[in-house]
């Protein structure tokens, strides 16, 4: 009886709506009345093993559509998180962007971060400049251990760039091999 109220209120909040302004989606509407075999099905096909399927995990298991999430997280165009956060193909290095994901999901960022995000949170500035120290080696040099084009060591380290994803395996590497 419940469920049969909810869903004629819903569907008389839909017609409230011009179509052309906003598509009421089937998914969503099960979504957002918990049903458990769907969310089930929606989380079933996720990889968890990268962070992005982690973000699209939690995101399905908290109740958020990806427009939802993109607003709360201050987006002029929510569209845009799910092709910053949830795509498969390139994962994002916006590191403030996803502890404020953690934060609307209430989840450690330990359960989303990968190994570069868990880099990324470590003071590997201070880490690099001791390594430079230790090997006493110039900023260019530095570049050419890393493999770096010119100038890249000097803005991690100054924090106007943060490494790539390629960058801090050959970091990781490179803290192998000398210490």
């Amino acid at each position: 009886m419940q469920h049969v109220a909810l869903t004629n209120h819903y569907n008389s909040l839909a017609t409230l709506f011009k179509p052309h302004k906003i598509r009421v989606e089937t998914d969503y509407r099960k979504l957002v009345l918990y049903d458990e075999q769907y969310i089930r099905e929606q989380t079933q096909r996720i990889d968890l093993t990268k962070m992005s399927g982690r973000i699209k995990y939690y995101r399905i298991l908290r109740g958020y559509s990806q427009m939802e999430l993109g607003r709360r997280l201050g987006y002029k165009d929510p569209k845009a998180y799910g092709k910053a956060f949830e795509s498969r193909r390139e994962e994002t290095s916006d590191f403030q962007k996803v502890r404020m994901i953690c934060n609307v999901l209430q989840v450690s960022e330990e359960v989303i971060f990968d190994e570069y995000m868990k880099f990324l949170a470590t003071d590997y500035k201070t880490d690099l400049l001791v390594l430079q120290g230790n090997l006493e080696k110039t900023n260019s040099q530095m570049d050419g251990l890393f493999g770096n084009t010119r100038g890249q060591y000097k803005k991690w380290i100054e924090g106007k760039v943060v490494p790539s994803r390629r960058s801090v395996e050959r970091i990781q590497e490179v803290f192998e091999k000398y210490q």
